[in-house]
């Protein structure tokens, strides 16, 4: 009996030893792979659609019964964009019922493949001369084409609705008739460049 309960309790510690070393290494990949990253992504980061080569879309008149376009340029390589992701998908559901389309940029077929997985819009693949300098990032123009605002979705670190919506308080001017052009922007947060290189599918 006594060699039983010496099993148990050895096998007890065991567990407990695994569950432990699991939370560790748990705990070190989370910090490696994200803190890490996020510490040294945030800095400052100047938005301007002046510098931005256009691509096929911008600029150009969107369809008629649109409002107005976001386009939301996307890395998922990116680790700032995991703070951003919701936000842009709650921002969908709230206005392209009022007439507001969206679309997805991102730098090469991964990010196409992902974007694809999570946003209900249409995705094209940029190079990096057409995009903002840094993602997660912002578009939005009116139906003649004009940008109205290029930018961090919110102020703050991490981009999210928490510290206010600089997104949502341009698209509300644009609905009520109160437009106002912000195509230059500096911004202080969680960036990341936008990738230089391109894949495109074989």
């Amino acid at each position: 009996m006594k060699y039983f309960s010496k099993s148990k309790n050895s096998l007890a510690w065991l567990l407990v030893a695994t569950w432990l070393l699991g939370v560790v290494i748990a705990f070190w990949w989370f910090e490696l792979r994200w803190y890490q990253q996020v510490t040294f992504e945030y800095h400052d980061a100047v938005f301007d659609s002046r510098t931005m080569m256009p691509d096929v879309t911008i600029g150009a008149p969107i369809k008629p019964d649109a409002v107005a376009k976001v386009i939301h340029y996307f890395d998922p390589e990116c680790p700032c964009t995991r703070f951003n992701t919701e936000h842009v998908l709650e921002l969908m559901e709230r206005y392209q019922a009022s007439g507001v389309k969206f679309e997805v940029r991102v730098p090469n077929t991964a990010g196409l493949e992902k974007a694809l997985q999570i946003f209900n819009a249409p995705v094209q693949i940029v190079e990096h001369a057409a995009a903002p300098v840094a993602s997660p990032a912002a578009l939005v123009l009116d139906r003649t084409g004009l940008v109205h605002y290029i930018g961090p979705y919110s102020p703050g670190a991490v981009c999210s609705t928490r510290s206010g919506d600089f997104v949502s308080v341009v698209l509300d001017d644009l609905l009520e008739g109160r437009p106002a052009l912000q195509d230059v922007n500096l911004a202080r947060g969680c960036f990341c460049s936008w990738p230089k290189k391109t894949y495109e599918y074989l």
